[in-house]
């Protein structure tokens, strides 16, 4: 029963007359009315207390919600602290590790200064062998300087012998060999130097007739031909043409003509020819 149901019992006439026999008051309608007061009164306290009591609860459900997020992160809180305890761990396991290599390369650094001294050692005695040995050399070095002095001797003699085939080959050989393949009648002379050039060596030159008129003759010999030897025996005939007045024929000559130098000759137009083939 609300208390509103119940102040409407208590004013019919029969509650009243018996409310006024019983309390003795003379005036029951303003008891009632201060009654009425006194439980509206209590009908808002009540609902004060009932709406602290839905804000009370909602605190403690926004309490537990936040106990229980709380919860969660002291559970991450927990995992984390496990993985930096093992991390730690790793860690420690590594610095063990660490250390073991410095152990194996303090060991290492003894054997290399071990070894050092050891190549120290092997090096005062390479030097005191060196020293032996240069002792021994200077002991030798008046021979072998006199061996040297014979063998020049001995080389120049051969280049003498060399120097004087090639001009008796030049002398004897090329003029016939140019009447006999080029119709040319040649008046050569060996080892001239030309003015004109700031006295450049030439084995042979000379002036020869045939069918085209007369031409310059410019002969060089060497033992072996390679293209090199033929590009600078054609660049000494670019410098002998270029101060004469007539055509120039020239020659080169050798014991043995690799085939680079007849390429080069054929592309230069130049004539080479073994010193076999002068006398055919």
């Amino acid at each position: 029963m609300t208390s509103d149901e119940l102040i409407e019992q208590l004013r019919t006439p029969t509650v009243v007359r018996e409310l006024k026999q019983v309390l003795g008051l003379p005036d029951i309608v303003q008891a009632l009315r201060e009654f009425e007061d006194s439980v509206n009164r209590m009908d808002r306290r009540i609902d004060k207390l009932t709406d602290a009591v839905y804000q009370l609860t909602q605190a403690q459900t926004r309490t537990d919600q936040a106990m229980t997020v709380l919860g969660q992160r002291m559970t991450v809180l927990g995992q984390r602290m496990d993985q930096l305890v093992e991390a730690q761990a790793r860690t420690d396991q590594t610095v063990e590790r660490l250390g073991q290599r410095v152990d194996q390369l303090g060991q290492r650094v003894d054997q290399l200064v071990e070894a050092q001294a050891r190549t120290e050692r092997t090096v005062d005695r390479l030097g005191q062998t060196l020293e032996h040995f240069m002792a021994a050399t200077e002991r030798n070095f008046t021979e072998v300087r006199q061996d040297m002095t014979a063998i020049r001797k001995e080389v120049g003699a051969l280049s003498l012998s060399v120097g004087l085939d090639v001009e008796e080959m030049l002398a004897a050989d090329l003029p016939d060999w140019l009447e006999r393949h080029h119709q040319l009648r040649a008046t050569l002379e060996m080892t001239v130097f030309l003015r004109e050039l700031g006295d450049e060596e030439l084995d042979a030159f000379g002036q020869a007739s045939g069918p085209q008129g007369n031409v310059w003759i410019l002969a060089e010999a060497k033992n072996r031909i390679r293209a090199r030897e033929v590009e600078a025996f054609w660049s000494k005939a670019e410098r002998v043409r270029a101060i004469g007045k007539q055509p120039l024929f020239p020659v080169l000559i050798g014991r043995a003509i690799y085939p680079d130098a007849k390429e080069k000759a054929q592309e230069l137009g130049l004539t080479v020819v073994t010193s076999s083939a002068l006398r055919r």
